[in-house]
């Protein structure tokens, strides 16, 4: 509004100094005043078609409209979304509440270990946040919550870090096991609202290399913190015991962070990219974290959920209903998916 006013009375200022010189004899200067003011007031509109355009989409993405789904799914499909700003009353009547709030409870709960762990960037991560866990309520019934939230985050993602859910309770965490249950239920409960249609978790190949898991055809990297791990391990909870987590980590977000890509080879004297930074700091620490030998043929769904000694030796078949004990990786470690095949499923 002050933008406009005080173009506004330039704009006066400037018309009445053309009129000026207009009203002069000299023909030349008429022929400038009379250029200067058609730039001017070329400007002039230009302004004024950007604000109208900017207005209606405001009005697009307002917290008025009636229908959120459906805002919902166009931001999904609409390549621009990730550009967009949402002010809190948007992102609130979006998502029934706002995920970016520094104080919810979520957030609040995972700061210990953002504040303690070992990576580089974590301190200064942008998450957003599941809605406060509900105990009595099924995993599929808390998903629901959250789930417009989840949407929108990966409808935007630019800017941002990764999407946390903070499931509550005792049983949640307290053996691999039930944490890798927990895990589970929460990815299933997701990969059936998948607006794609994919259902990453309904497919054969979970635990074999060519699997991701995947919502709204947007590709996330899954890591998980829980109480049951002990202080020397990579996914401990630095004394959170009431809460487990999970970290949706958009590809994208490595990329933004430089990273790099993922390698077995490690300089650990004289490290120099960040990857290398952040597994010396691990080591250093007392939380060394294994190295899959071969990183591009490693079942990525197999770092999700480690095991209580922490070895690619075994695996925690978290994505099993019949079973989440550790066994020995080479059982779930076939041959790679074809592309082919991979699209067809």
């Amino acid at each position: 509004v002050m933008l406009c006013g005080v173009c506004v009375r330039l704009c006066v200022c400037y018309v009445m100094w053309c009129l000026c010189l207009c009203l002069c004899e000299h023909r030349m200067l008429q022929l400038i005043a009379g250029a200067l003011l058609g730039f001017m007031m070329s400007f002039v509109a230009l302004i004024y078609f950007l604000k109208l355009r900017q207005s209606r989409s405001r009005q697009t993405l307002s917290h008025n409209t009636n229908d959120s789904e459906i805002l919902l799914k166009s931001l999904a499909t609409n390549a621009n979304a990730r550009l967009c700003l949402f002010t809190k009353s948007t992102l609130v009547h979006l998502c029934g509440y706002d995920p970016s709030a520094p104080s919810l409870r979520s957030l609040t709960n995972f700061d210990i270990i953002k504040m303690s762990t070992e990576c580089l960037f974590a301190r200064q991560a942008k998450l957003w946040g599941s809605s406060d866990w509900d105990p009595s309520c099924s995993v599929a019934q808390n998903v629901s919550v959250w789930l417009n939230a989840f949407t929108l985050f990966g409808a935007i993602q630019r800017g941002l870090d990764g999407f946390l859910v903070d499931v509550v309770g005792q049983e949640a965490g307290q053996t691999v096991e039930l944490f890798a249950a927990t895990v589970r239920m929460v990815l299933q409960a997701l990969s059936e609202k998948d607006p794609s249609g994919y259902r990453c978790m309904e497919k054969d190949f979970v635990g074999k290399r060519g699997w991701v898991f995947s919502f709204d055809n947007r590709e996330y990297f899954i890591t998980t913190f829980a109480p049951c791990y002990p202080a020397q391990h990579s996914r401990y909870a630095f004394g959170e015991r009431q809460s487990c987590f999970i970290l949706f980590q958009p590809y994208s977000s490595f990329l933004w962070h430089d990273v790099g890509r993922d390698t077995p080879h490690t300089n650990w004297s004289n490290p120099q990219t960040v990857r290398d930074k952040i597994r010396v700091k691990y080591r250093s620490n007392g939380r060394e974290y294994p190295i899959p030998d071969n990183t591009d043929s490693f079942p990525v769904a197999h770092a999700f959920v480690r095991p209580l000694y922490d070895s690619h030796e075994t695996v925690v078949r978290w994505w099993d209903p019949l079973g989440c004990n550790d066994i020995p990786s080479s059982s779930s470690t076939s041959e790679p998916i074809p592309l082919e095949q991979k699209k067809d499923a």
